[in-house]
């Protein structure tokens, strides 16, 4: 994109990226050197690579098959119209708030805040997530402008001890916080 600070998707095709929220750190990585140890709760999901991005496709939102989106460069998830279709009436709690978001090239777009009851991406599961639904130019990209989906934004990843984004090998790792339960209440913040 050229803009200082930003990494692309097709710069990190040979990469991992891996955030550690307890020492608040965030390395980019060969691929071929060594993970994170195994820990408790560490969960490995399945991907696979689409112009340049990681595409989660065994992921279901309220019930519903969804098109799940690694997005390290969006601060909250946003879901697309047709997934917002497919949701309404599913527990999709509608709070009806409209939100702005400003994108890196410095472009407005609105859409409407809502939360989704849960999303499950193998065995990895989430509640209450905040979403955005709006039809933003990522989906057009991907031609996923017509299928259910959803950008995985940093308000999802957050709510993880330790998180792994392997390009290289298509791999989305996890580790759930020690905790009985994920605490899923970060997975609805999001940075002010």
């Amino acid at each position: 994109m050229g803009a200082d600070g930003i990494v692309g998707a097709d710069a990190l095709r040979s990469q991992r990226v891996q955030f550690d929220f307890e020492t608040k750190t965030m390395t980019i990585v060969p691929s071929a050197q060594a993970d994170f140890r195994y820990e408790p709760g560490t969960i490995v999901v399945e991907a696979r690579r689409k112009n340049g991005r990681l595409i989660l496709t065994d992921a279901v939102a309220n019930g519903q098959k969804v098109t799940v989106v690694l997005d390290t460069g969006s601060e909250i998830c946003v879901g697309n119209e047709a997934l917002r279709r497919r949701l309404m009436g599913r527990n999709l709690v509608d709070a009806r708030q409209k939100v702005d978001l400003l994108s890196v090239t410095g472009q407005t777009i609105s859409g409407d805040y809502m939360y989704v009851r849960e999303l499950q991406m193998g065995g990895v599961s989430l509640q209450n997530l905040a979403v955005v639904f709006v039809d933003a130019h990522t989906f057009q990209q991907l031609k996923l402008q017509k299928t259910p989906s959803l950008l995985l934004g940093m308000n999802a990843i957050r709510a993880f001890k330790k998180v792994s984004i392997d390009f290289a090998n298509r791999k989305f790792r996890v580790v759930v916080p020690e905790k009985a339960e994920l605490d899923t209440r970060l997975a609805m913040r999001t940075r002010s």
